[in-house]
């Protein structure tokens, strides 16, 4: 109980603190709330985006855009970027390794997703900024860059904060409470301090949420939330000019993220009795010549008790696993290594604006936007769903993300943050409007530069691989080693206009727009070596250096016709890149199938065809949406993964093209007062037409029946153009429903709502024909079956006039067992480990908003 009240202490000192200086006024109303939606004559809600960085109805947009102001980011319970696949056609948002590390697929794309906050790219490169005081949400589909700072190929993600008010005292005091320990709390004050002119917003948010994945013998659970927010924004205002200015901080400090065993290699030798210890002579031959072992049969009779404890637990948590209540617990740490989460990620956005107004006919402005982002990150996780006996490690990001500084001490790891990346954008706009829309234009250029730091104390992808079978000194291995430099730029000018012909040729608009971008990055590394004396590894030998560098471009066409006040059509080309990069692997890798030491960038090219409509059936008012899209995708790059020795390693290979094509629908209907249904749907259909090259697992040799008669001398291709696309459900949809009851409106008004999201079976690796082809019925190793779940919600707004707020939920309300992502290794490990989502979470909010 102690614990418990501190908690609700804390969170709500954090909601009512920040909110105190508003808490004496009376009115219920934050002006910057309805910024995004208005009601327009028909009840439809009239939502205004800037997917072209103009201020426009989402109607008017040839784009396919999912946009959700803060109500619905409210009573949709969408608290960070997972939760968006739930309401935005053909997005699709997996965690590896941590829920910290999520990943986008925009129509199976999942290179080339950019999240934006305040119009910068943001979060260090993850998406998995936590929302706290957002005003609106911006999905975009498609490729982007001719409007934007960075190259987007697959689509992009725009996150607004509330802006200050400049004339009006406001705020915020919001808490929740719910099961699995849940306290959450949430504070806001916007303070005006001259009038029209100068405003501060301040925000502070605390989450705690206790773990919901048990761990077996202990007290402890993985998967729960622990983090802070804070935000400060400053808004001025002077004639023409405006600056925004936002400070933002997030803190996390929590349970790892849970990884728990969903299929298994049987014939995996490593942990298959019967190869008898002669696989492991060599290496305790080699343990002896180096001294991490006195004598060979000793040595071996260790290694082989080992393997086959590995075997052996394998084989009992597969029998485990037959019952689906096992997928919330998994086994602690075998040698009582800490697990955690732990992110440090601050950031500055300055927005600078200046209106010129009308230089005869011609109405001008300028932009500029800066952002500093400083992110750091370290996670310590058994992550083959054992406890570690077969691998755990420390890690930041699952595709060699520079943070983090782990190191061995003994036979023991010391996971911890370390020194941050720190990014820097700078970006510039020129905005003209010609003969009042005529014309509309934006000339931009782009500039990004990235750091990873040196560290000389740690490394990062730190492994314990089978419990030191593989490793003569029983320690731990990495796939990175030390940094002694990291960098990347990336440099781009742009341009759009947009040609209104409407005085010539009823409602048509032409588009066009273009980018040049060039990228370089360099990475420097020091392989890692043991010091005997100490236990702890430090830079060895001669720093290798690896560079690549690209350019590319980008460009837009489209044409659209408004051909009534409601229907609008539109045709689009684009074509986008996504640079090449290093393969961060420190260490030579020629064993590898198909390794190189960087990778080319990718190419799309995409054609679009929508119809933007609204209408009457009756009485009822309705808003219907739908496209066709279809994507040339060349020269992809796939991610394999392998081993080098005792060092599992993942990297990315160009290999590869492909067709994506699909039909995406979303609409809203109102059957009757106080009913309002939205929905969306999404159908998408990926297969590669190219895709022939080395085994992915390196286990087809020349001579094999299945090598492609074209295979290289000495070498077996095979041809792998039958793998699923990842990330890429075929059917993805959603419904919500939102009734206001008929009450009396002294009582407030009373609200229930409920979201239904499906989907059908997605894959989480591309190599997935392949792993089935060489284990047969391990479709949920590699794989997530359909699935649906429902979403409630209960809110009485308004209390009986007072201004007051509350809701009960009810996320997950069916407690449906999912995956939100898997590690297939089934070849190069062993082992497939699955992340499930959160089970049923109920809770009650309340919040109330002050201002005038």
């Amino acid at each position: 109980m102690t614990l418990l009240r501190n908690r609700l202490l804390t969170s709500a000192a954090v909601a009512i603190a920040a909110s105190l200086g508003a808490a004496t006024l009376a009115k219920a109303a934050d002006a910057t709330d309805s910024a995004t939606t208005v009601k327009d004559a028909t009840g439809l809600t009239e939502v205004i985006v800037t997917a072209r960085r103009v201020e426009e109805n989402v109607q008017r947009v040839p784009a396919t855009v999912t946009a959700v102001g803060a109500e619905q980011i409210r009573t949709q319970n969408i608290v960070a970027v997972m939760d968006l696949q739930t309401i935005s056609p053909s997005l699709s948002v997996a965690s590896y390794f941590n829920d910290l590390n999520e990943r986008f697929a925009v129509r199976g794309l999942s290179a080339g997703v950019t999240t934006y906050f305040a119009d910068a790219p943001c979060c260090g490169g993850v998406g998995s900024l936590p929302f706290m005081d957002i005003g609106s949400v911006q999905v975009l589909n498609g490729p982007q860059g001719t409007l934007f700072g960075r190259s987007s190929a697959a689509g992009a993600v725009l996150i607004y904060p509330q802006k200050p008010d400049l004339n009006n005292w406001g705020g915020l005091v919001d808490g929740t409470v719910g099961n699995y320990g849940r306290v959450q709390g949430t504070g806001v004050v916007n303070i005006p301090i001259v009038a029209d002119h100068l405003a501060v917003r301040l925000a502070a948010n605390a989450n705690h949420v206790d773990g919901y994945t048990h761990l077996l013998g202990t007290s402890q659970s993985l998967d729960g939330i622990e983090n802070q927010q804070y935000r400060a924004t400053v808004e001025f205002k002077a004639g023409n000019f405006e600056n925004e200015l936002i400070a933002s901080y997030l803190n996390v400090d929590e349970p790892a993220t849970s990884l728990v065993l969903a299929a298994a290699n049987p014939n995996f030798a490593l942990y298959n009795v019967t190869n008898g210890p002669a696989r492991f002579t060599a290496v305790c031959t080699t343990a002896v010549a180096q001294g991490f072992a006195t004598n060979v049969g000793d040595c071996i009779n260790q290694r082989t008790t080992l393997s086959n404890n590995i075997g052996n637990r394998i084989r009992s948590e597969l029998v485990r696993q037959s019952n689906p209540d096992a997928a919330r617990s998994t086994y602690p740490s075998y040698d009582g290594q800490e697990l955690f989460n732990k992110v440090r990620h601050g950031s500055v956005v300055n927005v600078t604006d200046y209106d010129f107004g009308n230089i005869g006919q011609l109405a001008l402005n300028v932009k500029n936007i800066f952002s500093y982002d400083s992110y750091t990150s370290d996670s310590a996780i058994t992550d083959d769903g054992l406890g570690g006996i077969a691998e755990e490690g420390a890690f930041a990001n699952a595709f060699y993300s520079t943070f983090g500084s782990n190191n061995e001490i003994g036979n023991r790891m010391d996971a911890r943050l370390g020194p941050p990346q720190l990014t820097y954008t700078e970006e510039f706009q020129v905005h003209g409007n010609l003969k009042d829309g005529l014309l509309v234009g934006t000339i931009g250029a782009f500039y990004q530069y990235q750091q990873a730091p040196q560290d000389s104390a740690g490394t990062t992808n730190f492994y314990k691989l089978f419990s030191g079978v593989s490793n003569p000194n029983l320690g731990y291995n990495n796939a990175v080693g030390f940094i002694d430099a990291s960098n990347s730029h990336e440099s781009a000018w742009f341009t759009q206009f947009t040609l209104n012909l409407d005085q010539w040729i009823h409602g048509v608009s032409l588009t066009a727009g273009y980018r040049d971008s060039w990228d370089d990055s360099l990475l420097t590394t020091r392989t890692p070596v043991l010091n005997l004396a100490t236990g702890v590894y430090a830079p060895g030998g001669a720093p290798s250096t690896t560079t690549t560098a690209s350019s590319g471009y980008n460009y837009t066409f489209s044409g659209s016709e408004q051909f009534t006040q409601r229907v609008m059509g539109y045709v689009t080309v684009a074509r986008a890149y996504v640079p090449g990069g290093v393969n961060a692997l420190g260490q030579a890798a020629t064993s590898l199938p198909s390794f190189s030491p960087t990778y080319a960038p990718e190419t799309v090219l995409e054609e679009e065809i929508g119809l933007k409509t609204e209408f009457d059936l009756g009485s009822m008012h309705a808003r219907l949406n739908f496209d066709f899209y279809n994507n040339d995708f060349s020269n992809i790059f796939q991610t394999f993964t392998g081993l080098i020795g005792a060092t599992s390693v993942r990297y990315n290979v160009n290999i590869a093209a492909a067709n994506l094509k699909g039909v995406e629908v979303a609409g809203t209907l109102l059957p009757f007062t106080g009913m309002d249904l939205s929905f969306g749907y999404s159908y998408n259909d990926a297969h590669y037409t190219k895709w022939t090259g080395q085994d992915p697992f390196n286990l087809a040799k020349a001579g094999d029946p299945g090598c492609v008669p074209s295979s290289p001398a000495g070498l077996c291709f095979l041809d792998l153009t039958n793998n699923p696309f990842p990330l890429m459900p075929a059917h993805q949809g959603h419904v919500t429903a939102s009734y206001t009851l008929p009450v009396d409106p002294q009582i407030g008004d009373l609200v229930l709502s409920g979201t239904v999201y499906a989907q059908s079976r997605v894959f989480f690796e591309a190599t997935a024909a392949r792993d089935l082809q060489l284990l047969p019925g391990n479709l949920n190793g590699v794989s997530q079956a359909p699935y649906a779940t429902l979403n409630l919600r209960l809110e009485w707004r308004n209390i009986k006039t007072s201004g007051w707020n509350a809701a009960v939920f009810a996320n997950n309300a069916t407690d449906e067992l999912y995956a939100t992502g898997k590690i297939p290794q089934l070849q190069s490990l062993g082992w497939s480990a699955a992340n499930y989502a959160p089970p049923r979470m109920v809770g009650l909010q309340v919040w109330k908003k002050f201002g005038s």
